[in-house]
């Protein structure tokens, strides 16, 4: 528990997924995330996302968590990241309930080491993912590039799940190169915010292979919401089945969509790395002090 004057802080694994948590729910001093950013930057501690939790002033919800991205932007949701939290605050709770800026989080642990989080429903129309203009099928989408890139242009399925998703279905993994278009494809003009790029082999309905440049972070090991979004625009496309195993550079993902009108349940790891705390001196002088290394 945190106190007045120190902040818990939480570096976890998701799969791969580099997660920093921090819990405020008891601290009163001032918070800035940006600070915290800084701070582990300059510490050299890797992560992709700050998981902030917050007190939730919703009943029977166990905590509000902000999300941000290694480069400061604030995310809508972070899949691995909730794992993470709800291995942090729901020792002894089941199922616990997490609210985002996207939405409520319900989160059921299946055994220690596993959990699944309902991610909710996906969205597919143009103006809830959000695109920048109107396009009729979100399955298929161009995405012209410059003539300056190996690619002229590609085409995706876009949805939200939370933030939003580009899936670029490939024939071979290597086919699109993130490393040198991610950066491009996630600013493209036609996301209004940005967006997730995945590239998706399907080796067969109930199994497809994924590589994401995400957004605000870049090439990452692993991001749920992504395995989340290429299951969903993979079950609109009708190539791939309800139940499919996402294999991310990080591991597996169990991922199930098992109706239109239900949400994307994603079952997977989290692993706390090392534990520490955040000490005011004031808030600007900020202390890192490794407590429990696992």
């Amino acid at each position: 528990m945190s106190t007045d004057k120190e902040i818990p802080l939480f570096i976890m694994n998701g799969l791969g997924n580099k997660i920093a948590v921090v819990d405020i729910r008891h601290y009163n001093g001032d918070f800035l995330a940006s600070c915290v950013i800084d701070l582990l930057n300059h510490l050299l501690i890797q992560f992709d996302q700050l998981m902030v939790i917050r007190q939730s002033i919703t009943i029977n919800i166990a905590a509000y968590v902000q999300i941000y991205n290694n480069d400061g932007s604030e995310a809508e949701a972070c899949g691995n990241g909730i794992r993470c939290v709800a291995k942090i605050i729901g020792d002894g709770i089941n199922p616990i309930r997490l609210e985002t800026v996207a939405g409520i989080l319900n989160v059921n642990f299946q055994s220690k080491d596993k959990i699944t989080v309902d991610m909710g429903l996906p969205k597919f129309k143009w103006y809830d993912i959000p695109l920048s203009c109107e396009v009729p099928n979100t399955s298929e989408v161009k995405l012209q590039l410059s003539p300056n890139n190996n690619l002229s242009s590609c085409s995706s399925s876009v949805c939200s799940i939370g933030n939003p998703h580009a899936i670029i279905w490939v024939e071979h993994n290597c086919d699109i190169p993130l490393d040198s278009l991610g950066s491009t494809l996630e600013n493209h003009p036609i996301f209004s915010k940005r967006a997730n790029i995945t590239t998706a082999k399907i080796v067969h309905p109930s199994h497809v292979i994924t590589r994401t440049w995400e957004r605000g972070v870049g090439l990452t090991k692993a991001c749920g919401s992504a395995a989340c979004a290429v299951t969903a625009c993979g079950v609109r496309k009708g190539t791939l089945a309800r139940r499919v195993k996402v294999s991310l550079p990080g591991g597996d993902l169990d991922i199930a969509w098992l109706s239109n009108d239900s949400g994307v349940l994603m079952t997977g790891p989290a692993e706390l790395e090392h534990q520490g705390v955040i000490k005011q001196l004031p808030f600007d002088k900020l202390k890192f002090e490794v407590q429990v290394e696992k």
